[in-house]
């Protein structure tokens, strides 16, 4: 083996791997499992391969193209593939700017995003997060036994099981990543709507509590996408903008029933 290539290939690939989008997500991915274990395993088949397929085809183009202009163009791709993710995240885009989905709930929301570059996430929206997703879960349960559809139940209990995983993965973000706590945020928080209620009671007839859940999922995930775009840790970002996807795959599988 050429000892030489090889030391010099792994410094290059390790390197450029350190500060990738894929270590980012392998990050976000490890903050909100319960198996360390199997993101690690993932995330190695996946690279392994990878570097497989890379190979291979390196090896092919070898013979019908010259070494240089595969390398160049290598390089190329490489600038792109990091310029890219930058520019999306930080260039104004209509389709990123999510459209509040109350007034309430935006105006609200606004007062506690982080303000200043490097500032932590506010404890204030990690627990109203946390609130979301556990009268997320609560409520999807208790839909499911008043529920007379028995598809709509089965997707009631499903999504109520999804909000718990949620849960959790917010409770990891709030421990490694918001403000200390610093004083009760019970009031700020219950400002925050519960959807699927009216007059201080859960809605029972099935029609009604379709509608209101896919108004609070739309919610949840307009709020995703702001807490998302207001993050400053790329980790928390990812996390943030994956959990938006969910909530967002909540709201058309709900769509789906109506």
């Amino acid at each position: 083996m050429d000892w030489k290539l090889f030391f010099s290939t792994f410094a290059l690939i390790f390197f450029a791997e350190l500060g990738d989008k894929t270590q980012l997500a392998a990050m976000a991915s490890a903050a909100g499992a319960s198996s360390t274990r199997a993101v690690f395993c993932g995330a190695s088949a996946a690279l392994v391969f990878s570097t497989f397929l890379a190979v291979v085809v390196g090896s092919f183009l070898y013979k019908y193209v010259p070494p240089n202009a595969v390398k160049i163009v290598a390089g190329l791709l490489f600038l792109l593939f990091c310029i890219h993710p930058h520019w999306s995240v930080y260039a104004p885009s209509a389709e990123a700017a999510p459209a509040p989905a109350t007034a309430e709930t935006t105006s609200w929301l606004s007062r506690h995003l982080p303000s200043q570059p490097g500032k932590m996430m506010s404890r204030v929206v990690m627990e109203a997060a946390l609130q979301f997703e556990k009268h997320a879960a609560d409520d999807y349960e208790a839909l499911a036994k008043n529920a007379q559809n028995e598809s709509l139940r089965t997707l009631f209990l499903t999504l109520a099981s999804e909000e718990r995983q949620h849960f959790e993965q917010v409770r990891k973000l709030t421990e490694a990543h918001a403000e200390p706590v610093t004083g009760s945020v019970s009031a700020e928080t219950q400002a925050i709507p519960r959807y699927l209620w009216e007059n201080g009671k859960l809605l029972v007839d099935d029609a009604r509590a379709l509608a209101a859940a896919i108004e609070h999922e739309k919610a949840k995930v307009e709020f995703y996408r702001t807490l998302g775009d207001a993050a400053l840790i790329p980790a928390v970002k990812t996390t943030l903008y994956a959990l938006a996807h969910e909530e967002a795959d909540h709201m058309k599988r709900l769509q789906a029933v109506a």
